[in-house]
């Protein structure tokens, strides 16, 4: 049970702490060290699918998990433009917008994650099924494809995107769902590997990044630079790194697997979503007040998880004591 249910939690605390690290002005080596943060939440993602069949209907499918994203989310972009408002530093209506289209700008900041998850459950069935049907061989030529594909994506957008609220959706979306469809689908595959199979997928995967960091050299020289550089929108180097380092850090699960039995580390790796939405206001806070990017980060990560944990007891005590369904979704 560790295996299949807490070590995925695990991981989801990785991802969410590397997340916030990046908030904080970390020194850049850090930087680029830790930039696999969201191919890896994603690539979870895909392991939760992992050897599953999906039924893609609208009411047993869709429609509970939009609302399970996307619920708690504009509940708490609601809260937080209207606080913004009251202290009469109000953000302009296009920020506004944005924020509610889930834009990296203009917007208030932090929240495109959120859209790389919902663009990503809407082809989650496709992509199952694509993975339960393809042979290795024929889904390793997938992945490539999905690369080229990507690269041509980025390409063309830089030249045929307008301006405008819409066109930068528009190009935000179909370069988002493209790229994280990678990671998302060797989190398919990977989960059902054998266990002889371990080296040769660990093998394999530092073959790949040997290679593209020969590629990058040729290219671009050193030092690397791969956030923000290849991140936004998702590329190439942004991609093969951060799902190399997802890879790793599951078939070498039986090394790690002795943390992902502490009670805070679950705790935080099952409620990822509201502990990343308050750190919101911290970052804000941190950057304006504080030096030091390991000081902002401590009161940054300590009090995102200490709100959300009175807003869980709140809650939970709550929900013992109503019957009312609105409550799931002030929690995970």
């Amino acid at each position: 049970m560790v295996e299949r249910y807490n070590y995925i939690d695990f991981l989801r605390f990785i991802g969410l702490t590397l997340i916030i690290l990046a908030h904080v002005q970390a020194p850049h080596t850090i930087t680029q060290i830790r930039c696999f943060d969201v191919p890896l939440m994603v690539f979870v993602s895909g392991l939760s699918f992992s050897g599953k069949t999906i039924n893609p209907t609208w009411k047993e499918f869709y429609y509970p998990r939009i609302k399970r994203l996307l619920i708690p989310v504009y509940l708490f972009i609601s809260l937080y433009l209207f606080f913004w408002w009251v202290i009469q530093k109000p953000f302009t209506l296009t920020e506004v917008l944005g924020s509610y289209l889930l834009l990296e700008e203009p917007s208030m900041n932090y929240i495109w994650i959120i859209k790389v998850f919902l663009l990503i459950m809407l082809v989650t069935p496709m992509l199952v099924h694509l993975n339960n049907r393809l042979k290795t061989g024929w889904f390793l030529v997938v992945v490539v494809c999905l690369f080229l594909i990507q690269e041509g994506i980025v390409y063309l957008s830089s030249f045929f995107c307008p301006h405008t609220l819409f066109g930068v959706f528009s190009k935000e979306s179909i370069t988002s769902f493209v790229g994280y469809s990678i990671p998302f689908m060797l989190g398919l595959r990977v989960k059902s590997l054998k266990i002889e199979k371990t080296l040769q997928a660990v093998v394999s995967t530092l073959i790949v990044i040997v290679i593209a960091l020969v590629l990058y050299y040729t290219i671009y020289g050193f030092p690397v630079e791969i956030s923000p550089r290849f991140k936004y929108p998702p590329q190439f180097f942004f991609i093969v790194y951060g799902t190399s380092v997802s890879v790793l850090l599951w078939v070498l699960r039986r090394y790690l697997e002795w943390a992902a039995n502490n009670k805070l580390v679950l705790f935080i790796g099952r409620n990822t979503i509201w502990i990343y939405l308050w750190h919101i206001p911290f970052v804000y806070i941190a950057n304006r007040f504080l030096d030091g990017w390991a000081l902002k980060y401590l009161f940054v990560f300590m009090g995102a998880v200490t709100v959300f944990g009175i807003q869980y007891y709140i809650v939970k005590k709550l929900s013992e004591k109503t019957q009312y369904t609105f409550c799931k979704y002030l929690l995970g």
